[in-house]
C-alpha cells in the first residue's frame, strides 16, 4: 500500500500540532498562512516562532525547553523554515532527539540553510564571525544536515528539482506541495491603470537588482516610474549603498522606498504596480513575491530560474528572460511600457494561472498528508 495513503488513516483532524516557524521575512509571511490553513481544517495549533538573539542554537534550545510539556503531548510537529531561518533549523535537529515524527517544510533545498553550524555561537564581532564561518560552519555543516534528512519523519518541499535532490540523500518520504501563499484578488486593478515598475523584495546580488537599474538606465522616455521596495543584509549593505549612489545619477532614479513589513502595505504595493520585475540571478523552488504578484493580477517579467520557470508561462502568464539580459530586460519593459493593452493581458493570463496552482487548501492538504506519513514513520 501507499505510506501515504495508509498514513492518511492513523490521523485525525482534530490532532494537536506544535508548529514553530520563522518571525519575518517570506517564510515568516508563508508560515502565519500555514497556522490559519491547518486551523481551518480543524487542527489544534500551538504556534512558536524562535526568538533569534544571540546564538541560533540556543534560540532553539530555549524554545524546546518553554514547549517541553507540549512536545510530549501533541500529535505532531510541523517546523518551516527558508535558508536563513537557523534558529528554525537548530529546532527541528534537536527535536528529532526526542521524536522522530517530525515534519519540515523546507523552503529552499537542497541545501535547505545557510553555514548551520555557524548558528552555534552569536555572530556579533569580527573573531565571532571568523570562527563561526571557518570553523563551525565546514565542521558542522554537513552532519547537522544529515542528521535531520536522515531522522525527519516527512520532509515537504515546493519544487519537482528539489524533491528529486533530496530523495538521492535521504531514505525519508520527500512530498511535494504547491505554494500556498498566493491569495486570489475578486477585483484587481488592472495593470494598464498603473504608472510603476516594481521589484520587491530581498535586495541582494542574487536578485538581480543591479541587472534592473543597468536595464533602466538605458531607458529614457518611458512613462512609468521604478520602485525598489525592500532591505538588505548586513553583509549586502555595502553594495546596496554602491547601487543608490549609481542609480541617483540617472534622470529617471528609482525611488527606493525600503522595506515594507505591514502585509496589507506589500499587497496594496503590489496590485497598483504596472510591471512587476524580478530579475534573479538564482532563486529558490518557489518565489513568495512571485505567486502574490500573479494573485494580483500583475504583469510580471521575471528570468529563467527554476521559481519562475515552474510556475510562469512565457508570453501567456508572463515574460521569461534569460538571466542577466539587461538589453532583453529594458526592451521588454519599454514595449510594455508603451503596450497597456498587453500589460492587461499578461496580467489576466497571471491570475488565470495563480488561481489554477496556487491556494493555501491544497497546500495545506499536502501537509496534512506529510503529519499522516510522519505518525506512519
Amino acid at each position: 500500500m501507499d505510506p501515504l495513503s495508509a498514513g492518511r488513516t492513523a490521523i485525525s483532524k482534530d490532532w494537536s500540532v506544535l508548529a514553530v516557524g520563522p518571525r519575518t521575512g517570506g517564510v515568516g509571511y508563508v508560515f502565519t498562512g500555514t497556522v490559519d490553513a491547518l486551523r481551518r481544517r480543524g487542527f489544534r495549533v500551538q504556534e512558536e516562532r524562535p526568538d533569534e538573539s544571540g546564538s541560533a542554537a540556543f534560540a532553539a534550545l530555549r524554545l524546546i525547553w518553554r514547549c517541553r510539556f507540549e512536545l510530549r503531548r501533541v500529535e505532531g510537529v510541523l517546523v518551516e523554515f527558508g535558508s536563513n531561518d537557523v534558529a528554525a533549523f537548530w529546532f527541528a535537529v534537536m527535536v528529532t532527539g526526542l521524536r522522530t515524527d517530525i515534519v519540515v517544510v523546507a523552503h529552499d533545498p537542497p541545501k535547505i540553510t545557510h553555514a548551520p553550524g555557524a548558528g552555534l555561537i552569536p555572530r556579533v564581532g569580527r573573531w565571532h564571525l571568523r570562527v563561526a564561518y571557518r570553523i563551525l560552519s565546514p565542521a558542522l555543516d554537513r552532519p547537522l544536515l544529515r542528521r535531520l534528512t536522515d531522522r525527519a519523519g516527512a520532509i515537504v518541499v515546493l519544487g519537482a528539482e528539489a524533491r528529486d535532490a533530496l530523495q538521492r540523500i535521504t531514505t525519508r518520504p520527500v512530498l511535494l506541495a504547491p505554494l500556498g501563499q498566493a491569495k486570489i484578488e475578486a477585483r484587481v486593478l488592472p495593470p494598464s491603470a498603473c504608472d510603476y515598475v516594481l521589484f520587491a523584495g530581498f535586495l541582494g546580488p542574487s536578485k538581480g537588482v543591479d541587472v534592473l537599474i543597468r536595464a533602466w538606465s538605458s531607458l529614457t522616455d518611458v512613462p512609468l516610474r521604478l520602485l525598489i521596495a525592500g532591505g538588505a543584509s548586513s553583509n549586502h549593505e555595502p553594495w546596496v549603498r554602491g547601487l543608490r549612489v549609481e542609480a541617483a545619477r540617472l534622470d529617471n532614479a528609482p525611488e527606493w522606498i525600503g522595506p515594507v513589513e505591514a502585509d496589507d502595505e506589500f499587497e496594496a504595493l503590489l496590485r497598483e504596480a504596472a510591471i512587476v520585475v524580478l530579475p534573479y540571478r538564482r532563486s529558490s523552488p518557489a518565489s513568495g513575491v512571485l505567486a502574490r504578484a500573479m494573485a494580483s493580477g500583475r504583469c510580471v517579467v521575471a528570468s529563467r530560474v527554476q521559481a519562475c520557470v515552474n510556475t510562469l508561462q512565457d508570453g501567456v502568464s508572463g515574460i521569461l528572460l534569460d538571466i542577466g539580459d539587461e538589453a532583453a530586460l529594458s526592451r521588454t519593459i519599454e514595449q510594455l511600457a508603451a503596450d497597456p493593452a498587453e500589460r492587461d493581458r499578461l496580467g489576466h493570463g497571471a491570475r488565470d494561472r495563480a488561481t489554477e496552482v496556487f491556494g493555501w487548501d491544497k497546500y495545506a492538504s499536502v501537509l496534512e498528508q506529510a503529519l499522516a506519513c510522519a505518525h506512519r514513520e
